[in-house]
């Protein structure tokens, strides 16, 4: 009994961390959240929409779009810095074509997450060395950065395959913490 109960913990917290998601017409979408969207991403063409519930209720609004090629978003390429300061990246051309956007917003309209696709020449060379060394024969096929409401990075999401297997890795601005995605 007692090798049960921590297998019963841990799928609690992976269910925790899923979120359970519906779709919404963008119409739907309560104005505080399309109006601090607009007038912080004015350029943004509006795709799909859709909430996402996690199990202990809280709920965000995540609103899909493109970002228009050749544009990034205001504070997307600010350089990435390290703990002492130091500039380890700084990407300053942006994406040949669109790119797709998600921002996650609370009902009143308050930035929670916003996640950016990246090409795999706009991800540091730190966070591509890690990934390659914990997973040689990983192939990315989607990457995505993740920004808090400031637009500080706070991670990578890679999905692709690994030996022709599905694999999603969740990966620290800096490379150093990789981890296999819970969704």
């Amino acid at each position: 009994m007692k090798r049960f109960i921590p297998m019963v913990l841990s799928l609690s917290m992976v269910q925790a961390h899923a979120g359970e998601e519906a779709p919404v017409k963008l119409a739907e979408v309560p104005e505080p959240v399309m109006q601090a969207i607009q007038e912080r991403f004015e350029t943004i063409e509006l795709t799909g929409a859709n909430t996402e519930t996690e199990i202990d209720g809280y709920m965000v609004y995540e609103v899909q779009g493109n970002i228009p090629a050749g544009e990034f978003l205001d504070g997307e390429h600010e350089p990435l810095v390290d703990e002492n300061g130091d500039v380890v990246f700084e990407q300053t051309t942006p994406a040949e074509t669109s790119r797709q956007v998600e921002f996650d917003l609370t009902p009143d309209g308050k930035f929670d997450e916003i996640e950016i696709e990246f090409l795999q020449d706009m991800v540091p060379g730190a966070v591509l060395q890690a990934v390659k060394r914990a997973h040689p024969e990983f192939e990315a096929r989607f990457i995505e950065a993740s920004y808090s409401s400031t637009m500080d990075v706070i991670g990578y999401e890679f999905s692709g395959l690994n030996q022709d297997q599905p694999m999603d890795l969740e990966v620290s601005p800096s490379g150093r913490h990789i981890q296999l995605a819970d969704d």
